[in-house]
């Protein structure tokens, strides 16, 4: 018998470290930086994030976009810091399970992607709600967490190219439907890629072509 793994708790944040303190912080987000323009962030999702001052405690990541991690109850668990370049960072001592950012509508059909450039690819193109997961392997708890509160709401996921098997899992398990990327498309190619390159009708066209995965 494997023996479980212990767990390892997550430290309490340092002294003005917390999701909250840093995020109070912040500054707002313009369509003006770096980010934002090579992804073409719409005004709805900047209005959702924010920008670390350049005087701010938190020095390696002063100029990064501040992207707020919500837990299914609503309360904010953690921030993902998008610096110019791209690179991404969690909040030290704080924990992305399960978190989510949603651009959009709070209600209503919801599709699932893994980053902020795709979620706001999904709802620039189709108008409805947009989730990014922070990641493929936050996806599950996501879902998880949508279903207990949502049990009846049409859930697709988009996954970026390469992670298609992963994604129809998670759907058959909880009754999604899948949204792939083509397979012509490099691995890691997201819908904000296509997006960018391809424009809105090819996106709302990839999120509706949306099927459910074989059980």
């Amino acid at each position: 018998v494997l023996a479980t793994p212990p767990v390892v708790p997550i430290r309490k944040p340092a002294p003005g470290m917390s999701a909250s303190e840093v995020w109070e912080r912040c500054q707002p987000a313009t369509e003006g930086h770096p980010y934002a323009l090579r992804k073409k962030l719409c005004d709805e999702t900047l209005s959702r994030m924010r920008v670390v001052a350049n005087t701010d405690q938190l020095t390696h990541y002063r100029g990064c976009l501040a992207v707020p991690g919500y837990g299914a109850n609503g309360t904010l668990q953690t921030i993902e810091f998008v610096a110019p370049d791209g690179i991404k960072r969690t909040l030290k001592d704080t924990s992305k399970a399960g978190a989510m950012f949603t651009v959009g509508p709070d209600t209503g059909p919801v599709t699932l992607v893994e980053g902020v450039g795709a979620a706001d690819a999904v709802f620039a193109s189709t108008g409805g709600r947009a989730v990014s997961t922070f990641g493929c392997g936050n996806t599950r708890k996501v879902v998880e967490a949508l279903r207990q509160k949502e049990p009846s709401e049409r859930i697709t996921i988009a996954p970026d190219r390469g992670q298609e098997a992963k994604a129809r899992d998670i759907a058959a398990e909880f009754n999604c439907t899948v949204a792939c990327i083509p397979e012509c498309e490099t691995d890691n190619t997201d819908l904000n890629d296509i997006f960018c390159r391809d424009g809105f009708d090819v996106v709302q066209a990839l999120v509706e072509s949306a099927t459910e995965p074989p059980k």
